[in-house]
């Protein structure tokens, strides 16, 4: 029975300590989501393709960085890169 309660708790610390990395790891994708965005509707399109491409490195399958990012491509005339 303790053997059993120890794993148990061994498998609740593993996977809370899991759940609170991910929810680290799209609060940084977020931020730097929303910090792109902000320079973009600024007009400051080369900082907000920094802040993108940053949460791209962190999920590169993010629609939403890579939306803007089309978007920032598009503001600066470089079509072809806005297309992918």
């Amino acid at each position: 029975m303790k053997i059993r309660l120890t794993v148990i708790l061994t498998v609740a610390v593993i996977l809370a300590a899991f759940l609170l990395i991910e929810k680290a790891r799209i609060n940084e994708i977020d931020d730097h989501c929303r910090k792109g965005i902000n320079f973009l509707q600024e007009g400051r399109y080369m900082e907000a393709m920094g802040s993108l491409e940053k949460a791209l490195r962190i999920d590169p399958d993010s629609k939403e960085a890579n939306a803007f990012l089309g978007l920032c491509y598009e503001k600066l005339g470089q079509n072809e890169k806005a297309l992918y």
